[in-house]
């Protein structure tokens, strides 16, 4: 899960960086046209994100509800 977290946020500052130092700025029909689909990227990296999570949470849900199956283990450093 960590580098999936690592890339989402590296992906999402890399985007914003863009957009704000790369793309506007240039003020011409590319450069808008670049930071609408930069930010389209981010989004869908979002919406994927929140699928990801929600999913998962679902399994770990049901994973402690099916008979025979070991519980998920608690996170390090937790008893």
């Amino acid at each position: 899960m960590l580098p999936f977290v690592f890339m989402l946020v590296t992906t999402l500052y890399a985007g914003w960086l863009n957009i704000t130092g790369n793309y506007l700025p240039r003020g011409d029909f590319s450069g808008k046209l670049q930071a609408i689909l930069t930010a389209v990227m981010m989004g869908l990296a979002l919406i994927i994100a929140g699928t990801c999570a929600a999913s998962w949470r679902r399994l770990i849900a049901a994973r402690d509800r099916v008979p025979g199956m070991a519980p998920a283990a608690p996170a390090c450093g937790q008893n």
